[in-house]
């Protein structure tokens, strides 16, 4: 349970906490330590983790298919205040499964091998190893001036990292999720597209 003390150590418990949302079958170990770990917001608000409402976020990955391939075998973890999805792909299966991060900082979906479940939560997100997702500078800033965000609310990046945006205040809004990656998504798919050339 050494993964699990780190984990309540480093990132905390929720606060304020909501019902668990994600399913027991979503991971053989999930079951073991969810009511230790909880779900809800960490970090500030930050992060919300494990939570109700999670799956409507599949219309996000659905919107950007131009860089999330279709899967039926996947589940939402959770999110950052920037719009960063955790998606478990293939819980169910050990020899396939990993953790990635749908991010719109970089208009990527991006995982590496040793990105599980059980490592996600033992080190990835204690140690805040996992790129462009704990750069909270601009969440501090705005929620110093206007307060917390309403749930599925995120700042949403104007001009993506990778297309020279900065991470700068004036460069982000205050917009609903779903929202926010279904109205990005044909720009979006237009710049990914010259990028991969």
């Amino acid at each position: 349970m050494g993964g699990v003390d780190d984990f309540i150590k480093r990132v905390g418990t929720p606060d304020p906490p909501a019902p668990i949302g994600v399913p027991d079958e979503a991971h053989i170990i999930w079951p073991m330590f969810k009511d230790r770990i909880g779900a809800g917001y960490f970090l500030d608000r930050f992060l919300y983790l494990f939570g109700e409402g999670l799956e409507r976020l599949e219309e996000c990955l659905d919107a950007w298919s131009f860089v999330v391939p279709p899967l039926d075998n996947r589940v939402i973890l959770g999110c950052n205040a920037y719009g960063a999805i955790l998606v478990l792909e293939h819980g169910d299966d050990a020899s396939k499964e990993m953790v990635k991060v749908l991010n719109p900082l970089t208009v990527q979906y991006w995982g590496d091998p040793n990105l599980t479940f059980g490592s996600l939560i033992a080190s990835w997100l204690p140690e805040r190893r996992i790129p462009r997702f704990f750069d909270t500078e601009v969440y501090e800033e705005d929620r110093e001036e206007n307060g917390d965000l309403d749930p599925f609310e995120i700042l949403g990046i104007g001009v993506p990292l990778t297309l020279d945006g900065k991470m700068e205040l004036d460069n982000f809004a205050r917009q609903d999720i779903v929202a926010y990656y279904r109205d990005a998504a044909p720009a979006y798919k237009k710049a990914f597209a010259k990028m991969k050339r």
